[in-house]
């Protein structure tokens, strides 16, 4: 009798810790979306700006698949403030800082912190698949399934962009800001030397 309190005991800490993940993931997905729109202001490309736009909508869905599980669950559904999140708006606003407006440099950083989000999303749930299925919720993992599966479509279309030509832009944006720097730095070296090799006017 004993051994199988222990057993309830574990099996109901189980379903207590997968419960409390899933309201981590509802924050986040809640934080996803509040930021998306910065991030589609601040992109340059319009294929970028359309890719979050997608996700944005996305990302509605997936909240709305959430509430249906805490229904499932018979558990309420409440906003609160993601760390996660901040951590990711914060290095956000770093590469904003110190990218040039307009640069593809900027969107292949974009494109690295919405990718370092999906990674998140998709390790999270990835593992409350596996939790879901442990408990025998297999309506609840069909649910997080589709989920799973639009993160993976998400960084799949994110490296597709990135790969196919706003890195390699990127990478010759910066060659040429370095190539105007050089010439400039010549131009103005020789524009002292010239002055230098001048002669002074004589006093009379």
């Amino acid at each position: 009798m004993k051994k199988s309190n222990n057993i309830s005991k574990g099996a109901s800490e189980f379903k207590d810790l997968f419960i409390h993940l899933l309201k981590g993931i509802y924050n986040t997905e809640h934080g996803i979306l509040d930021s998306l729109p910065t991030m589609i202001e601040k992109a340059t490309t319009h294929e970028l700006k359309d890719t979050l736009k997608d996700h944005e909508i996305v990302t509605q869905r997936q909240i709305i698949r959430l509430e249906k599980i805490f229904r499932t669950l018979g558990i309420t559904s409440e906003k609160e403030s993601c760390l996660v999140m901040k951590t990711f708006d914060e290095v956000t606003q770093k590469i904003v800082k110190i990218t040039k407006d307009g640069s593809m440099v900027r969107d292949a950083g974009l494109i690295v912190i919405a990718q370092q989000i999906e990674h998140y999303e998709i390790a999270t749930y990835g593992g409350l698949i596996q939790f879901a299925l442990a408990i025998e919720e297999y309506d609840i993992a069909d649910l997080l399934e589709q989920t799973l599966d639009e993160e993976e479509q998400a960084d799949c279309e994110l490296t597709h962009i990135g790969e196919c030509h706003i890195n390699i832009e990127a990478s010759d944006q910066n060659v040429e800001d370095e190539d105007v720097k050089e010439s400039t730095s010549k131009s103005s070296s020789a524009n002292q030397t010239k002055k230098s090799s001048q002669p002074k006017d004589k006093v009379k």
